[in-house]
């Protein structure tokens, strides 16, 4: 048992405690947490689990944040964890929200640009024609470190918003901010 507070300071150290696989089953006890401070800690600024959780709980680690409201940007090893499942997740939690007609944290984009593809690239595109301004710049980021070749085709369509995120020198970290 423990407090909140002991609960962070526990989900905190996480990367100094010896045997790291030893605590998995802690770690993945925290992502499960419905608090969002204690969430946070083994989510956010920690790299436990980047290093030792598998690639399911990792996938569904980001999909909470997404889903409690957390930002994507404090975690670590985000970009290096990417996978196309969780591409695919992402895609399918975006199709969810809007068809609830709520609004999509353009963040997702980051961890499915890599893997984009067929309807993930339509999604993309879809953003850059009728999303806010981040999640236009956020589309264009995606759409950047794509492999498919269609990316560089959308790219080349909506060069206008294409070129003015190069010249503001947009990037993951200050999309959110683009006007």
């Amino acid at each position: 048992t423990a407090d909140v507070d002991e609960l962070v300071a526990f989900y905190r150290g996480l990367p100094l405690y010896p045997g790291p696989p030893r605590h998995r089953l802690r770690a993945a006890e925290g992502l499960r947490s419905n608090m969002k401070v204690v969430f946070e800690a083994v989510a956010h600024g920690n790299p436990y689990p980047a290093e030792e959780l598998p690639e399911d709980a990792w996938n569904q680690m980001v999909l909470k944040a997404l889903f409690v409201g957390s930002a994507l940007h404090p975690i670590v090893g985000l970009d290096r964890r990417a996978n196309a499942t969780l591409a695919r997740m992402l895609g399918d939690y975006a199709h969810e929200r809007w068809a609830a007609s709520r609004t999509v944290n353009p963040e997702l984009w980051r961890c499915v640009g890599p893997f984009a593809t067929g309807r993930l690239l339509a999604d993309l595109e879809r953003m850059i024609q009728s999303g806010t301004p981040p999640e236009r710049a956020a589309a264009v980021l995606a759409l950047q470190s794509a492999s498919d070749p269609e990316a560089a085709r959308l790219l080349e369509r909506h060069a206008a918003i294409r070129d003015i995120v190069a010249a503001r020198s947009v990037d993951w970290n200050s999309a959110l901010q683009f006007n």
